[in-house]
């Protein structure tokens, strides 16, 4: 997860519990991958990388 300059935090949506690793060795991850965003009116840390 990640907050933008705008205030808006990023949260892809993670399917670790579909990777080959855990299914057999055949991956089952659903595409495109899903990215759901959030107005959370905060800013990003001073040490973020610009």
């Amino acid at each position: 997860m990640w907050i933008d300059a705008t205030g808006r935090l990023w949260m892809p949506a993670a399917q670790i519990n579909r990777l080959a690793l855990f299914r057999g060795g055949t991956s089952r991850v659903r595409y495109p991958v899903e990215v759901y965003t959030l107005q959370v009116g905060a800013e990003p840390p001073p040490n973020d990388h610009r």
